[in-house]
């Protein structure tokens, strides 16, 4: 954790009064790219004090000089302005998924696990069909950089992490949250497949995707979805739209991942057949086995692997969610409480101190009648 979660009781009291404060300013940070760069004031013995980022990077710093400014050009200036929220004990608010992850980024770059964990919360409790595939992405790529910081940079400044650090939760919760996004994308797979967001994937995150057995879905709209994500690719790097290219950028893994032979003749006519993706010899050969016809594999490209394969059908996803925010903990806390409630409505009644006691003085009853 930061050393500014374990801060003496009188330094939120000191440091909140500075935030946004030109008074006994003596840094300057310039963030972001012209023309959109935020000037923000600050203090070096409240950022020392509190980030072992900030206080490597100051020290090593002019002493001598009255203002340091430095230029941050990395972060924008929103994820900036919450940072130096957190550092000075300001209440953090985030109200958007782009600002969660601009922050998330921001907190892994300067090791503030606090903060992270806030990123963290906020996305897995907003995560739905029109951001799920941003979210993945993005955590994805910071998944396995969250013990590495990159601000300062490493080779200019010796950065003393604190002992009590828990940068390796923090890595773990943001392999949850991925877990929860993968989870979230198998369930609602045939919203999630058109949306416009799965033609910015990486090559990388759209072949994760499409080769889970639990992307529940049908094939139609998995071949749609790497039709359109190779179209867009080509055009952003100015290649021919020409079959050759489109396969080349969308690569024969990804385009083996779509189960041809679980679509109907209608769905297989309509897509692959009339597409660019598969050559001709390979639609005549799926063409045929799902009309029935016995034709000999005149292509090198299918082989008995990938036909068994395309045969497979894909399942509804059986695992959980993994439970990051209150809320999550919560409805398992409630789910619980009510599985626990039915039972004892359903279960026989136990005896009790009371039925020994009544059944006692029933005995002595009849004992003396």
């Amino acid at each position: 954790m930061c050393p500014n979660d374990t801060a003496t009781p009188c330094q939120p009291l000191l440091s909140s009064r500075l935030f946004d404060s030109e008074a006994g300013s003596d840094v300057t940070f310039l963030v972001g790219h012209e023309p959109d760069t935020w000037r923000f004031p600050g203090h070096r013995w409240v950022l020392a004090e509190a980030n072992p980022v900030f206080r490597a990077m100051l020290a090593k710093r002019d002493d001598e000089s009255p203002e340091m400014v430095i230029p941050i050009t990395d972060l924008d200036g929103k994820a900036f302005d919450l940072l130096l929220r957190y550092l000075y004990k300001e209440e953090v608010v985030i109200q958007s998924v782009p600002t969660a992850l601009s922050t998330f980024y921001a907190a892994q770059k300067y090791l503030c696990p606090g903060l992270m964990k806030l990123c963290i919360t906020y996305l897995d409790q907003t995560l739905d069909v029109s951001n799920a595939l941003q979210v993945f992405e993005f955590i994805r790529m910071c998944s396995g950089q969250c013990g590495t910081a990159s601000a300062p940079d490493p080779d200019l400044y010796d950065v003393e992490l604190d002992p009590n650090s828990n940068l390796d939760n923090m890595l773990n919760l943001s392999r949850s949250l991925l877990h929860n996004c993968l989870l979230y994308i198998d369930s609602h797979a045939p919203e999630i497949l058109v949306q416009e967001s799965i033609e910015d994937l990486k090559q990388d995150s759209l072949k994760e995707i499409v080769q889970r057995d639990t992307l529940y879905a049908p094939e139609s709209l998995v071949y749609a979805a790497i039709e359109r994500w190779c179209n867009v690719e080509c055009k952003r790097y100015h290649k021919e739209l020409s079959p050759e290219n489109l396969r080349a950028v969308l690569g024969d893994e990804i385009l083996f991942s779509v189960r041809y032979l679980l679509m109907d003749e209608r769905e297989f006519l309509e897509g692959p057949m009339t597409g660019n993706l598969l050559t001709k010899p390979e639609c005549t050969v799926l063409f045929a086995i799902l009309r029935r016809i016995p034709i000999a594999n005149t292509t090198c490209t299918i082989t008995e692997e990938c036909l068994a394969k395309w045969k497979q059908n894909r399942r509804p996803p059986k695992y959980s969610r993994i439970p990051l925010a209150k809320r999550g903990s919560d409805e398992k806390r409630k789910t619980k409480e009510k599985k626990k409630k039915k039972e004892k409505e359903v279960s026989p009644g136990r005896c009790t101190s009371a039925c020994v006691t009544d059944y006692v003085v029933r005995a002595l009853q009849c004992l003396f009648d």
